[in-house]
Formats: structure tokens, sequence, C-alpha cells
């Protein structure tokens, strides 16, 4: 079990402190000033800065600020090796797979790595999903009173995320239909919300792969970003230039859109509440 220590109880008093300063900030209208000033610098800053694709290395910490998957037992109940639901009952898709990624991160090239572990995360996820003649689509069999959502609904984190597990599948075992699963999973980030995908339109007219489908839109900062990753990863994998122009198009997006999730050091996690994330969410920004 993770034990949280005093920098992280201060850390998580500055946040609720910043967050006071950032709702009256938002009332005064100068915060506006200050998220079209860094707007125009971030935008600079990308177009002078074209994306370099690196190799693509399978010790990438998608989920970095987890360090072991010892976080999981605080709240998961374990089958088979990894977590499958919430101690309330609630089976929750997207719990395995981050398990999953958390797991190679911590634990390949050790002696205690057991690829069954990875493989048996994948054929739950795949028994789980919805499958179609090209995608496959995870249901939240929940309520979500948060978002206003009513089960079933999908996430574009948890279709973003079983993309990037299974790569790592594909690349550990040179198995050939893990990868063809990677890409059925991704496929739902790529469909408008008309169609049942995950994707709508900012207010600036550019793409955004939401998290929660609420209404008014959410625009979840952390869903978008690991859809990006996605399909950076498919195309370091694939070369398809299609993959290359979605990663680049998402990410103009999210530069566009950045500087208005920012106050101080601080991120918000979404635009449907207008508040800033916890701590955890903040580490792992």
């Amino acid at each position: 079990m993770r034990r949280k220590g005093i920098i992280y109880y201060i850390n998580t008093i500055k946040i609720k402190l910043a967050n006071r300063r950032f709702l009256k900030a938002k009332r005064t209208g100068s915060l506006k000033e200050q998220v079209n000033v860094r707007k125009t610098e971030y935008l600079d800053r990308y177009n002078s800065s074209p994306l370099c694709f690196p190799e693509f290395d399978l010790f990438y910490n998608t989920y970095f600020y987890f360090k072991t998957g010892d976080v999981f037992n605080e709240s998961y109940l374990f089958e088979d090796g990894f977590p499958t639901q919430l101690k309330d009952g609630n089976s929750v898709p997207l719990i395995p797979l981050y398990y999953g990624l958390v797991y190679i991160n911590t634990h390949f090239g050790k002696t205690d790595f057991d690829l069954s572990i990875c493989e048996s995360i994948g054929k739950h996820s795949l028994n789980k999903s919805m499958r179609s003649e090209d995608s496959n689509r995870l249901h939240h069999s929940f309520d979500y009173d948060v978002f206003g959502l009513e089960a079933p609904w999908t996430s574009g984190i948890t279709q973003a995320i079983a993309t990037s597990f299974f790569i790592r599948l594909y690349v550990l075992t040179k198995k050939e239909e893990y990868l063809n699963e990677a890409k059925r999973f991704f496929e739902i980030c790529t469909r408008s919300k008309e169609d049942g995908g995950c994707l709508v339109s900012t207010k600036s007219g550019f793409e955004w792969v939401e998290e929660y489908m609420s209404k008014p839109s959410a625009y979840v900062l952390s869903g978008h970003i690991f859809a990006i990753i996605a399909a950076g990863e498919l195309y370091q994998i694939t070369d398809d230039e299609r993959y290359k122009f979605l990663t680049e198009s998402w990410l103009r997006s999210l530069i566009n859109e950045l500087s208005s999730y920012q106050y101080e050091d601080y991120l918000l996690h979404n635009k449907f509440q207008w508040k800033l994330s916890n701590i955890e969410y903040q580490g792992l920004y």
C-alpha cells in the first residue's frame, strides 16, 4: 500500500488554496488575459519545433507517477494476478489495462516479470469488449453521476490505453493479432461522437478525444493526452501516415487549448467542472 507522506498533504492543501485563487481570477476576468498571452507563446513554440517521433520504447512510462502496482491494492479486487473491479463491486474496464502498463514499466527485464499476466489482461479485455467488423469497444456498465453519464458509456481514455497496452503485447510477443486488436481499439477514438466515437470539436474547431461524453463536452485533459500517445505509438510501430497525421493534429489541438487549463503551476482536469485537478492528476501531468 502506498503511504501518503507530509509532502503529499502539503501539496494537496496548496492545490485547494490555488483553486480558490483560480475561481476568483476566472470571475474577475484576469484569467482570460493570462490565457491569451500563454496561448500565443505555446503556439509559436510548437510551430517553430516540428514534432519528432522517437524510437518506440517499451519502457515509456505512460503512468510514470504511479511507480509500482501497489497503489491498486487500496481500491481494487484482484483476479488472476491483476485488478478487475473496484471493491464496491463496479467493474472498470480501464483498470486492468492501466495496471498492465504499470506492470510492464516496473517488472519487464526483472526475474519476477510474468508475460502470462499481461496476456491474461489482454484476454480479459477482449472478452469484455463489444466487437464489430473493424473495432473493439469497451463499455462502462455503471452510471457516472459526476459527468451525467448513464450506462453503458464509452471513454476515449479507455480506448487509448487499450491501444497502448496491446501495442506492448505485440512488441513483447511478436503476435500480429495483438497489433490488429490495438488498431481496433483505437478506431473508436477516430470517430465522431455522432457516429458513436469519442471525437468532439473545441470552440476553435480542433478535434478533441473525449474521456467522458458529458453535455456540454468536458474536454478532459488526460483523456486527450493519452489518445495522442496511442496515435504516436501506432505510428512508431506501423509507419502508417494516418497515425502520424492524427498525432500531429491532436497535439496541435492540445497546444491550442493548453493555456486555458493552466493556472500558476497547476492544471485543470476538465472544463465541465472548472476546477484544478487533484494531486494524483497533477503528478500524472
